[in-house]
């Protein structure tokens, strides 16, 4: 899940500060703690010397951005979020209220769970403002780069679990009352170079033979079809295209008619754990007990639970003002590359282009964010040189930070050092793909359904 820092490139004098305001560093580090490290010059984490059963942390990601393509549309906020006023206790408490934590709310409040949602910010304003939302079946690592990782079965069945996940995720979006500016697109999947075509053909014949059916395309058919000049590709016929503000907006609010609540801000400072249950200290003072913690604000996970799980990676990315798509981009194909820090790009409604990529292993939030200009136009550059013709301008364009893990897959399910701590995290480039399998997981697990945590074995944290 990635955190981003956004920067408007057309009217630039016209900047407004962002609503949803936080204190300084200085206002919200508790001054009697005495161990500090500083990981950025805007991220900090704090750990008690307490029992290990007991972790103290503050973890504060610089997310000072102006608004993002799916706000500045003028999406409704989501605006049923409580204050917590006092101690309170819940079945379940998801900590973040972005897509994950909206979808693993709203699917324990839909069996009737006691669920509350605690997030430091406005709900949806953080990593999922700046989503992408290239919604696919296909993992950051091909089906056979998994095989070789793990077995030809555990790659088949993370695949095939990813490819249902479409089909679960758009049969919730039909039972919202915000349609989401859902759509079908197709997918290509590009060779950069001729290297890349003996292992990109052997990833179809493998995956055809697992029942996933693709199609190759040689560099004639690829220009004839799609207009993108490059050695050759892999179609697939199935991604979403939707607004992830929105979805998440609409299914926070769908979760609290099943009775969910919502608390921002509410800042997690401490977690106790013990043998009934997760005590959550707030920043302000209450305390919120849970028979079950469900961790769910991706990069701002606490060190405690995500050290050693993935690796962190600074990625880039870009929306257009609108052009004539009718023309140069007639399919809204959603196009990505074959191999590491790929180019990729989608489609809007209003009839932009969103692309980025050029991932680079540096999370230092300066040195990220002065890299935006230039990578803006390389990556510019590089989405016009794949049509003949075309050219677009940059409208937005902004940085970030995610998580990555080493065979493209999260990691869900229990957490195994804490009790009564579940955990979602290590999403990479597929971030609402893994949020609803999360959410059929979680509440799989915790409602006892077989048939929902079935998949888990193949996220698990030992796979």
């Amino acid at each position: 899940m990635a955190v981003f820092v956004f920067s408007r490139i057309t009217n630039p004098e016209s900047r407004s500060t962002c609503p949803f305001s936080r204190p300084t560093t200085d206002d919200l580090i508790p001054k009697h703690q005495n161990t500090k490290h500083q990981l950025t010059p805007s991220i900090f984490i704090t750990f008690s010397s307490a029992t290990p059963a007991s972790c103290l942390y503050f973890f504060l990601m610089d997310i000072r951005s102006q608004f993002p393509y799916w706000i500045e549309k003028k999406s409704p906020h989501f605006a049923r979020a409580q204050a917590v006023s006092s101690d309170i206790a819940y079945d379940v408490v998801v900590v973040g209220a972005g897509v994950s934590g909206a979808l693993i709310a709203h699917h324990l409040a839909a069996r009737g769970v006691d669920v509350a949602v605690l997030d430091r910010r406005q709900p949806a304003s953080a990593s999922t403002a700046a989503c992408t939302a290239l919604v696919q079946y296909e993992l950051d690592q091909p089906l056979t780069t998994i095989a070789k990782l793990h077995s030809l079965d555990h790659a088949e069945q993370a695949y095939r679990t990813c490819l249902s996940a479409l089909d679960w995720l758009a049969a919730h979006i039909q039972t919202l009352d915000d349609h989401c500016d859902l759509a079908i697109r197709p997918t290509i999947l590009l060779a950069r170079k001729k290297r890349d075509l003996d292992p990109m053909q052997q990833e179809v014949a493998t995956r055809n033979a697992a029942g996933i059916p693709v199609n190759w395309l040689d560099e004639q058919t690829l220009l004839d079809k799609y207009q993108i000049h490059r050695p050759g590709a892999i179609e697939s016929s199935r991604s979403l295209e939707l607004d992830p503000f929105r979805l998440t907006v609409a299914t926070l609010n769908a979760a609290v008619n099943f009775g969910a609540r919502v608390y921002a801000p509410a800042e997690v400072i401490r977690y106790d754990f013990d043998d009934t249950g997760v005590a959550l200290q707030l920043s302000h003072g209450p305390v919120v007990r849970a028979r079950n913690v469900i961790v769910a604000n991706g990069y701002e996970t606490p060190p405690f639970l995500r050290q050693g799980y993935g690796k962190l990676l600074s990625t880039w990315a870009v929306t257009s003002e609108p052009f004539d798509l009718q023309t140069y981009w007639p399919n809204r194909q959603m196009v990505w590359e074959w191999g590491q820090a790929y180019l990729y790009a989608r489609t809007t409604p209003d009839n932009r282009l969103i692309f980025g990529g050029g991932d680079r292993r540096f999370t230092n939030a300066a040195l990220r964010d002065a890299l935006i200009p230039t990578k803006t136009a390389t990556l510019t550059r590089h989405v016009q040189r794949m049509i003949p013709g075309l050219e677009v301008n940059p409208a937005y364009a902004w940085a970030g930070t995610f998580a990555e893990t080493e065979d493209g897959m999260p990691y869900i399910g229990p957490h195994g050092d804490f009790p009564h701590t579940y955990v979602a995290l290590g999403y990479g480039g597929n971030g609402v793909t893994f949020s609803i399998i999360a959410a059929r997981i979680l509440t799989g697990i915790l409602c006892d359904d077989p048939e929902m945590r079935a998949p888990q074995p193949l996220f698990a944290f030992d796979r």
